[in-house]
């Protein structure tokens, strides 16, 4: 197995003391890109449901509108 240049340069005890830290820190960076990534996706589900929500506004100001129109021209 070959070292890298960084890992040529420690010491077996400095080695044994960083690796918990580097992978302590690469278990967060794992849990921080899952959060993120599921906010994300619960954002554009919530963006999703605001646009349909939007639609269905729309279509109905749009019948009332409508209908209102209807009534005016027959009265």
């Amino acid at each position: 197995m070959q070292q890298s240049d960084f890992n040529k340069g420690l010491s077996y005890v400095n080695n044994a003391m960083i690796h918990p830290i580097a992978a302590g820190l690469m278990d967060d960076l794992s849990a921080e890109t899952y959060d993120v990534f599921s906010r994300n996706e619960q954002n554009e589900q919530a963006t999703q449901r605001r646009m349909k929500d939007v639609g269905l506004w729309s279509l109905q100001l749009l019948a009332q509108a409508f209908l209102m129109a209807m009534a005016g021209s027959v009265a």
